[in-house]
């Protein structure tokens, strides 16, 4: 399929719309290179505004180190995501659409691998739920999970076995959250528990460095909620993070470290 035949308006709009993977096949020729390590596409125009919110600020924002983690990053914006179950053992379908889904169906982002390139899909139209930058590093962060260092995750680790120690309560994110108050439920068996731990872990890794990574695009404002882990907590979380992926020159995580450097 020819790139003009799978980004028409008329296969877009079709009813069951476009699977991200047969998109990837046939996108590559309008691709467009932010730099020698990223390129992006929007399903819709964009005009200078929006390419700057949605393309040039969260790339720009990138650690050095994320961009040898996951060389040949593609950033493709569209307009809806939807999933489906995939008749095909193993997995569902994500499809591209300019028509909203329904709730049950309706998908934020989409991540696709070829031999040599990184495909990250975010709808950009889902606003009202999620904010794209949070969708887009997001998806990054358990990508980079992936590919990091064991020492990473191991150091992190630590981290949260002293938070664990000293019940720290809440967490950076919803689902991290959920999995740490799985994990404080359980009280005997060792195997669910053990289970447990490394679904957390891994949660709160993945949320933190989502957190992490928009933090050096924008700034953030944190939940103060019951829900919301305090901020000593975060903040050694974050200073683990940025010495494991260091932000690029110029960008800074904490205000005053602007003041510091200038």
């Amino acid at each position: 399929m020819s790139s003009a035949q799978a980004l028409s308006p008329a296969k877009l709009n079709d009813a069951r719309g476009i699977p991200t993977k047969e998109f990837v096949a046939s996108c590559r020729e309008v691709l467009i290179p932010i730099n020698e390590h990223v390129s992006y596409f929007s399903v819709e125009p964009l005009d200078e505004k929006e390419r700057q919110r949605l393309v040039f600020d969260p790339i720009s924002a990138l650690p050095p180190k994320v961009l040898s983690l996951i060389p040949n990053l593609r950033l493709v914006l569209v307009p809806f995501l939807a999933a489906e179950a995939s008749s095909e053992k193993g997995g569902g379908v994500v499809r591209i659409s300019f028509a909203e889904p329904s709730g049950d169906k309706r998908w934020f982002s989409d991540y696709q691998k070829t031999k040599t390139e990184h495909y990250i899909f975010v709808a950009i139209r889902s606003d009202d739920y999620f904010d794209s930058h949070v969708l887009f590093y997001q998806a990054l962060a358990s990508r980079v999970i992936e590919h990091a260092d064991a020492e990473l995750c191991e150091m992190f680790n630590l981290l949260l076995d002293t938070e664990l120690k000293k019940n720290a309560h809440g967490e950076v994110n919803e689902f991290a959250w959920l999995c740490k108050k799985d994990l404080l439920a359980l009280a005997a068996d060792a195997e669910d528990r053990q289970r447990c731990l490394d679904a957390y872990r891994d949660a709160a890794l993945a949320d933190t460095l989502a957190l992490y990574l928009h933090g050096l695009c924008c700034d953030i404002d944190l939940d103060n909620g019951p829900k919301q882990l305090a901020s000593r907590y975060i903040r050694l979380r974050l200073h683990l993070l940025r010495d494991f992926l260091p932000p690029p020159k110029g960008v800074a995580l904490f205000p005053d470290e602007l003041v510091a450097s200038g």
